[in-house]
């Protein structure tokens, strides 16, 4: 009797943690700090991506992993870097040829790294004709 009433208790507790984390991107590693020696930690590497609409871009961590992201929003490589190294994230496909995202891309883990990405239209044609006079710059 005595296991079938911690039953509800114990299914609570995981609905709950299951819905802590929903929409945040990655992992929380906040209870895996290690505060003597830095070196022993890991750390997520996280994206926000903004502006890029319903395009997609292609990001690289540290020449390994590889995702895409497809709209704006947040991304998590499953790769980690352990606490004090240098990381460096490429933009390998960028979203269209009149488009370009950055951020700073590089740095060295000491907590997640969360990297917020901004993607802006370059100048078309369009951009260049001079609407009063009718004519190109």
């Amino acid at each position: 009797m005595l296991a079938g009433s911690k039953l509800p208790i114990l299914l609570s507790t995981a609905i709950f943690s299951a819905s802590a984390h929903a929409g945040t991107g990655c992992l929380d590693t906040m209870f895996q700090d290690s505060f003597e020696d830095l070196s022993m930690n890991a750390y997520e590497v996280e994206l926000v991506v903004n502006d890029l609409g319903s395009r997609s871009a292609s990001f690289q961590l540290n020449g390994g992993e590889t995702i895409t992201a497809a709209g704006d929003g947040i991304y998590c490589f499953s790769e980690q870097i352990q606490g004090g190294q240098p990381y460096e994230v490429a933009i390998t496909e960028q979203p269209a040829t009149d488009s370009v995202c950055g951020g700073d891309l590089t740095g060295t883990a000491t907590s997640r790294v969360r990297i917020a990405i901004t993607c802006n239209l370059d100048r078309t044609e369009w951009d260049q004709f001079n609407w009063g006079q009718a004519g190109w710059n």
